[in-house]
């Protein structure tokens, strides 16, 4: 895997985490503003994340 790739797997997946804490606290106040955007927040990146490490991979094998 290249550094960048190294740097940028731990970053999107610090940022979905940081959208789960976000979401529960909106979900838990009962606010309901921009409720999908922090839901998908969750989801998208480690779905980028897991295709670029998938990538990766079958690059080196290749």
């Amino acid at each position: 895997m290249s550094s960048g790739l190294g740097r940028l797997l731990p970053m999107s997946g610090t940022f979905g985490l940081l959208s789960l804490v976000v979401f529960g606290t909106m979900v838990a106040s009962g606010a309901g503003v921009l409720i999908g955007l922090f839901e998908r927040g969750i989801i998208y990146p480690f779905l980028i994340g897991f295709v670029l490490a998938g990538a990766a991979l079958r690059r080196r094998r290749a």
